[in-house]
């Protein structure tokens, strides 16, 4: 039983089509049984991605009193978060009145969203797939077959479980007497913005500045990327180069259809690319290491803004930074004399 909306939201990834490439999470409030938000992208086993995901939503529903989950690796830095979060209104929280973890068997709600998803829409790719392995058009080994399974039907798949999450957010649940007392009927949609008679429970998050500084930490990655520019731009050349076009509007049961053909040339087509010399696809990595690949990122931005300041126009430079004619000739002399090159050329020529 949960008393209104944002009480409770549960949170779980689902695995059905992760063999091929594809890694969903979700994260659903229990009381109405509206879906928050649902990530289709490349990684939902690392702490990185799922934190990100998690503020995305707090960013745009507020933060809920309590989180539901198992006890997976990648929701730490969520938990983390969420009582960072939940404590910069109440520093003294304990712990257990912000994060919950249990068994994947007992978190009900996601669960139970697992299913109808299965039913209606990832059960049925993942047996289209399966089709691919039975045919020996596919091994999640080679990333060549799963950059070209990515490329032909990445945003087919995430653009169908967009279209189910909201149809299922705005379907009516009928009202059930035997469990009129917990369970709400109506929409679910309208049961999580405008509830009837209860308590909402969300915080609003959108002058926390504790929100700002989470985000930063994650601002670096992108939970849209699926490939970069480089696999992107070349898959495109070469399907267009061979004239070859293809159709997801209307899929079908076996391996004649268009796009099935489209699949079969490019992930061939990528082969034969990448054994010629110095060429390389470039793959877009989960990321890994949690908290060790957040210190990476800004790491790398600091060293970013450091090179970039080196290289400032001359008005950007202020008067007290700005090197004298006399210094800089100098400095030529001195170079002339010990018979180098200044150090100034060392760093442009970097």
């Amino acid at each position: 039983m949960v008393k209104g909306p944002s009480r409770v939201w549960s949170v779980d990834g689902h695995d059905k089509l992760a063999e091929y490439g594809f890694q969903i999470y979700a994260i659903i409030d229990a009381f109405s049984r509206y879906v928050i938000d649902v990530y289709v992208g490349i990684s939902n086993r690392t702490q990185v991605a799922i934190q990100k995901f998690f503020l995305r939503c707090v960013r745009q529903f507020g933060f809920p009193k309590l989180i539901r989950s198992d006890k997976g690796m990648e929701t730490l830095m969520m938990c983390v978060c969420q009582l960072l979060l939940r404590r910069e209104e109440k520093p003294d929280l304990p712990f257990h009145k912000a994060y919950i973890f249990g068994p994947s068997t007992k978190n009900q709600r996601i669960e139970a969203w697992w299913n109808t998803l299965a039913d209606g829409l990832t059960q049925t790719w993942k047996k289209f797939f399966e089709a691919f392995v039975h045919a020996d058009i596919f091994d999640s080994e080679v990333h060549y077959d799963i950059i070209a399974l990515r490329f032909i039907y990445f945003k087919k798949v995430r653009e169908d479980i967009e279209n189910m999450v909201e149809l299922h957010n705005i379907h009516p649940i009928r009202r059930q007497k035997s469990r009129c007392e917990y369970m709400q009927f109506g929409p679910p949609e309208e049961n999580f913005r405008w509830p009837r008679d209860v308590r909402r429970y969300g915080t609003s998050a959108a002058q926390s500045q504790k929100l700002e500084e989470l985000e930063e930490q994650v601002r670096c990655f992108d939970l849209e990327l699926f490939q970069t520019q480089q696999v992107e731009e070349l898959c495109t050349s070469i399907l267009e180069e061979a004239g070859i076009e293809y159709d997801l509007e209307v899929m079908e049961p076996g391996l004649d259809q268009d796009h099935v053909q489209a699949y079969r040339f490019l992930r061939e087509a990528l082969r034969v690319w990448e054994e010629q010399p110095d060429n390389k696809l470039e793959l877009v990595e989960p990321p890994t290491g949690a908290m060790q690949w957040v210190a990476q990122m800004q790491q790398a931005e600091q060293q970013l803004w450091e090179a970039q300041e080196l290289n400032r126009r001359p008005e950007d430079i202020p008067d007290d930074e700005a090197v004298s004619e006399e210094e800089v000739v100098s400095g030529d002399e001195a170079d002339e004399e010990s018979g180098g090159g200044s150090e100034d050329e060392c760093i442009l020529g970097d």
